[in-house]
């Protein structure tokens, strides 16, 4: 029996140390041809978003704020107007991610990318 119950612990330690989980927390960045928009999310569970033409400044001012809940697959957002947001999140690597909006009939697909010291990874 204890050698069972060992061998369980082993296995428990084990898939714990080597189990990856994304963070979402720090900057974002996703732009097309004409827009942009970067997402802030914090540690303490809120965000702030700024959208824009694309090349324009991104304001510290004016920023839409929320909250957010990240699960697997699913990001919740709670803006500060009550909208929630529900989209489905897909992390490609640490440093992007895929953000589903809208629904089965009117869906786009946003790859945004982590901002590290003002520069925006790109692999």
């Amino acid at each position: 029996m204890k050698k069972a119950i060992s061998i369980l612990l082993l296995l428990f330690l084990t898939k714990l140390s080597f189990g990856q989980t994304q963070s979402i927390v720090g900057a974002w960045f996703w732009s097309d041809s004409t827009k942009q928009t970067s997402l802030f999310f914090k540690q303490d569970g809120s965000i702030q978003m700024h959208s824009g033409p694309k090349g324009g400044v991104i304001q510290n001012k004016n920023l839409k704020n929320g909250t957010y809940l990240l699960t697997p697959n699913l990001l919740t957002i709670k803006w500060a107007d009550n909208i929630v947001e529900k989209d489905k999140i897909k992390f490609i690597d640490k440093h992007s991610f895929v953000l589903t909006i809208g629904d089965e009939n009117n869906k786009t697909e946003q790859t945004f990318r982590r901002i590290v010291d003002e520069e925006v990874i790109e692999e």
